[in-house]
Protein backbone atom coordinates (compact mmCIF):
# COMPACT_ATOMS: atom_id res chain seq x y z
CA UNK A 1 0.00 0.00 0.00
CA UNK A 2 1.43 3.45 -1.19
CA UNK A 3 1.62 6.27 1.23
CA UNK A 4 -0.44 8.43 -0.66
CA UNK A 5 -3.02 5.35 0.18
CA UNK A 6 -2.37 4.69 3.49
CA UNK A 7 -2.85 8.74 3.90
CA UNK A 8 -6.16 8.84 2.45
CA UNK A 9 -7.24 5.66 3.93
CA UNK A 10 -6.25 6.87 7.75
CA UNK A 11 -7.64 10.72 6.86
CA UNK A 12 -11.30 8.76 6.21
CA UNK A 13 -10.97 6.82 8.67
CA UNK A 14 -10.26 9.65 11.50
CA UNK A 15 -13.07 12.29 9.74
CA UNK A 16 -15.36 9.75 8.67
CA UNK A 17 -14.99 6.64 11.03
CA UNK A 18 -15.00 4.50 7.74
CA UNK A 19 -12.58 1.47 7.14
CA UNK A 20 -11.95 1.47 3.45
CA UNK A 21 -9.99 -0.97 1.71
CA UNK A 22 -6.51 0.27 -0.17
CA UNK A 23 -8.03 -1.50 -3.33
CA UNK A 24 -11.15 0.68 -3.22
CA UNK A 25 -8.95 3.91 -2.66
CA UNK A 26 -6.61 3.04 -5.80
CA UNK A 27 -9.59 2.43 -8.37
CA UNK A 28 -10.73 5.70 -6.89
CA UNK A 29 -7.76 7.78 -6.95
CA UNK A 30 -7.06 5.91 -10.52
CA UNK A 31 -10.56 6.91 -12.21
CA UNK A 32 -10.08 10.66 -11.00
CA UNK A 33 -6.88 10.66 -12.03
CA UNK A 34 -8.22 9.50 -15.70
CA UNK A 35 -10.92 11.87 -15.31
CA UNK A 36 -9.01 14.91 -14.94
CA UNK A 37 -6.23 13.83 -17.84
CA UNK A 38 -9.73 13.90 -19.77
CA UNK A 39 -10.31 17.56 -18.74
CA UNK A 40 -7.09 18.44 -18.83
CA UNK A 41 -6.49 17.35 -22.45
CA UNK A 42 -9.87 18.67 -23.77
CA UNK A 43 -10.26 21.04 -26.67
CA UNK A 44 -10.80 24.85 -25.77
CA UNK A 45 -13.00 26.99 -26.63
CA UNK A 46 -12.14 29.26 -30.06
CA UNK A 47 -13.37 32.58 -28.38
CA UNK A 48 -13.95 33.51 -24.79
CA UNK A 49 -15.78 37.29 -25.01
CA UNK A 50 -15.14 37.75 -20.85
CA UNK A 51 -12.24 36.99 -18.67
CA UNK A 52 -11.63 37.96 -15.37
CA UNK A 53 -8.01 37.69 -13.67
CA UNK A 54 -7.54 37.62 -9.93
CA UNK A 55 -4.39 37.55 -7.64
CA UNK A 56 -5.28 37.75 -4.15
CA UNK A 57 -2.26 37.57 -1.84
CA UNK A 58 -2.30 35.67 1.62
CA UNK A 59 0.38 34.76 4.07
CA UNK A 60 0.90 30.65 3.89
CA UNK A 61 3.07 28.90 6.53
CA UNK A 62 6.57 27.33 4.92
CA UNK A 63 8.30 25.42 7.41
CA UNK A 64 8.76 27.99 10.65
CA UNK A 65 7.90 31.52 8.06
CA UNK A 66 5.11 32.89 6.90
CA UNK A 67 5.45 34.00 3.24
CA UNK A 68 2.77 35.76 0.81
CA UNK A 69 1.48 33.44 -1.74
CA UNK A 70 -1.05 34.25 -4.88
CA UNK A 71 -3.90 32.48 -5.64
CA UNK A 72 -3.82 33.21 -9.34
CA UNK A 73 -7.66 32.42 -10.25
CA UNK A 74 -9.57 33.36 -13.91
CA UNK A 75 -13.08 33.22 -15.02
CA UNK A 76 -14.18 33.27 -18.69
CA UNK A 77 -17.48 33.72 -20.20
CA UNK A 78 -18.02 31.70 -23.50
CA UNK A 79 -20.32 32.56 -26.04
CA UNK A 80 -23.32 30.45 -24.88
CA UNK A 81 -22.93 32.84 -21.20
CA UNK A 82 -21.56 30.16 -19.39
CA UNK A 83 -18.93 30.78 -16.99
CA UNK A 84 -15.94 28.53 -16.42
CA UNK A 85 -13.55 28.73 -13.99
CA UNK A 86 -10.08 28.52 -14.56
CA UNK A 87 -6.79 27.06 -13.00
CA UNK A 88 -5.96 28.02 -10.05
CA UNK A 89 -2.49 28.22 -9.09
CA UNK A 90 -0.65 29.08 -5.23
CA UNK A 91 3.12 31.14 -6.66
CA UNK A 92 5.46 33.38 -4.85
CA UNK A 93 4.99 36.57 -6.44
CA UNK A 94 4.84 37.03 -10.49
CA UNK A 95 7.70 39.08 -11.58
CA UNK A 96 6.63 41.96 -10.10
CA UNK A 97 8.54 42.81 -7.06
CA UNK A 98 9.08 40.53 -3.87
CA UNK A 99 5.55 39.40 -3.83
CA UNK A 100 4.42 40.44 -6.98
CA UNK A 101 2.24 43.94 -5.78
CA UNK A 102 3.32 47.38 -7.24
CA UNK A 103 4.24 48.03 -11.12
CA UNK A 104 2.14 48.30 -14.13
CA UNK A 105 -1.29 46.47 -13.93
CA UNK A 106 -1.30 45.52 -17.69
CA UNK A 107 2.29 43.94 -17.01
CA UNK A 108 0.62 42.25 -14.10
CA UNK A 109 -2.26 40.72 -16.12
CA UNK A 110 0.43 39.39 -18.83
CA UNK A 111 2.50 37.79 -16.18
CA UNK A 112 -0.64 36.06 -14.50
CA UNK A 113 -1.49 34.75 -18.12
CA UNK A 114 2.13 33.49 -18.84
CA UNK A 115 2.09 31.86 -15.67
CA UNK A 116 -1.53 30.20 -16.45
CA UNK A 117 0.39 28.56 -19.16
CA UNK A 118 3.39 26.38 -16.94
Amino acid sequence: MGLMTRRIQERLKEIYAVEISPELISRATDEAKELASEWRDRPLEPLHPGMFLDAPQVNVREGSTAVKKSIYASMTIRLDGQKKLGETKFRTGCGLGKTGGGGDINKYHKNIEEHKKE
